[in-house]
């Protein structure tokens, strides 16, 4: 696979969850969505991944987003819950 093929999967990828990924995360996104695993049919491991990511992050960086939710920090049914705070609000509740 080519430099930019795995941009642009980096690139869905934030398209589709607005957050940065961690290469395990990255790793099981380009086997389900895209077919590309190890040999034997396992993800890509972290080693792997990481210095690549670590590039792709740097070129295509988001402006961080604020995903600390205090109790003043009520929702209005129609407020939109960035991914990275309703991802780090589910490890909350399963904390």
């Amino acid at each position: 696979m080519d430099a930019g093929r795995f941009a642009s999967t980096y690139q869905a990828w934030l398209a589709n969850f607005e957050s940065v990924s961690s290469p395990a995360q990255f790793a099981l996104w380009l086997q389900n969505e895209y077919g590309i695993s190890t040999g034997v049919g396992w993800p890509l491991s972290d080693e792997q991944l990481a210095p690549l990511l670590q590039v792709l992050k740097q070129r295509y960086a988001t402006p961080a987003v604020d995903t600390e939710f205090g109790p003043d920090d009520a929702l209005d049914a129609g407020d939109a819950v960035p991914w990275g705070g309703y991802f780090y609000n589910a490890w909350l509740g399963y904390a």
